[in-house]
């Protein structure tokens, strides 16, 4: 199996030479999106300056996105607007599109997913995760072996769902 090195940037990081990315890595995650404690879903700060970079340097990309739905309503809203974005900025995604499952704390308090059940957590990842595969969109789940072990149920998920440890 050959090791592909792939650089994870969202608004935390700053890029100054695009061209040294393009050296270094073969391929580069953006984080499109999230949902924040309000419940609102928004951009990443950086994902369209990110992406503009990714296409005028040629350097093969894909997406990641936060989820913290608490309902299958939610997760619904959530699948449907990465499927929005995806057609709307034409991404040509050279890797599966990836969804971000972690815990979350701001300024001391926890995050609105924190507290999912296992068999939530695995359902409203599975809604997204399906959807977008329904539509053509190869998807994974971006997270370390220990949260996938101990936070989700990764038989529900179907063997092509690529997940990244």
């Amino acid at each position: 199996m050959a090791i592909v090195k792939v650089a994870d940037f969202s608004e935390f990081q700053t890029v100054k030479n695009w061209k040294n990315v393009k050296q270094s890595v073969d391929a580069v995650i953006i984080r499109m999106g999230l949902r924040r404690d309000s419940g609102a879903i928004r951009y990443d700060y950086k994902f369209k300056e990110f992406l503009s970079a990714l296409k005028t340097y040629k350097i093969p990309y894909t997406g990641y996105f936060f989820p913290t739905s608490i309902s299958e309503k939610e997760a619904i809203e959530e699948a449907n607007w990465i499927l929005e974005k995806l057609r709307d900025y034409e991404m040509n995604l050279s890797l599966p599109f990836y969804l971000d499952s972690e815990n979350v704390r701001i300024n001391g308090k926890e995050g609105r997913a924190n507290g999912l059940s296992k068999e939530d957590r695995t359902k409203y990842l599975k809604i997204i995760v399906d959807r977008l595969e329904q539509n053509g969109i190869p998807c994974g789940i971006y997270a370390s072996t220990s949260w996938l072990n101990s936070k989700l149920n990764m038989k529900e998920f179907s063997l092509h769902c690529r997940v990244n440890t």
